[in-house]
Parts: C-alpha cells; sequence; structure tokens
C-alpha cells in the first residue's frame, strides 16, 4: 500500500509542473471560459460532488489499509479531514447556485 501511495504522490507531483504551465497559455473552460467542445457540460452541484469524492474516499481507504486504525491520533486527523470534506462534498453543492453548468473535462481532471 505504501508503494501504492508513493507512486500515486509521485505522478501527482509529476503533473503539477506541466499543468501549472499549461494554464498560462489556455483557459480551463469552466465559469465565464466555458467553451464548446471540452466535453459534456453538466450542473455545478453534480459536478462538485464527482469531483470532491474522491478525497473523501481515497484517505478512508489508505487509513483502513494501513493498520493503525485504533491510534487515537491517525482517527483524530481523519475524523478532521473527513468533517472537513464531506461537508465540502455534499453539504456545499446542496447550497451551490445550481445555475452554472460545468464542463465534464475539468471534472475529470480534478482529483
Amino acid at each position: 500500500m505504501e508503494l501504492l501511495y508513493s507512486i500515486l504522490l509521485l505522478t501527482e507531483f509529476g503533473l503539477a509542473v506541466p499543468i501549472f504551465i499549461l494554464l498560462f497559455f489556455i483557459r480551463a473552460p469552466y465559469g465565464k471560459f466555458l467553451q464548446k467542445g471540452w466535453g459534456a457540460e453538466i450542473h455545478a452541484a453534480p459536478s462538485w460532488v464527482l469531483m470532491e469524492l474522491p478525497a473523501c474516499i481515497i484517505p478512508l481507504i489508505f487509513f483502513l489499509f494501513s493498520g493503525k486504525t485504533n491510534q487515537p491520533v491517525y482517527l483524530v486527523f481523519l475524523g478532521v479531514w473527513q468533517l472537513h470534506y464531506i461537508q465540502r462534498t455534499f453539504v456545499y453543492p446542496a447550497i451551490l447556485n445550481r445555475a452554472c453548468p460545468k464542463s465534464t473535462t475539468i471534472v475529470d481532471k480534478r482529483n
């Protein structure tokens, strides 16, 4: 599991630099920069849930397979993380302005 985590972490860091540079030359197609041809458009609330859901699920999976599920410090940090991301993933979209569509390309590319 640690090897998988290391590979995913290095991949994320490796993608960050080229994407950072790329975004100086193109505009990400959401909000006022939404353009046709970047994928299907879905409404903001469901796209937000899809975009943020991995931040709820993946840390929980890694925690459950870590073998440290009974240690209080790890439980506190996971609890704080989960509280924040459950609110961010499910509560915020419920109060979000539903009129703004997003391209599925943005939803797919967000971790």
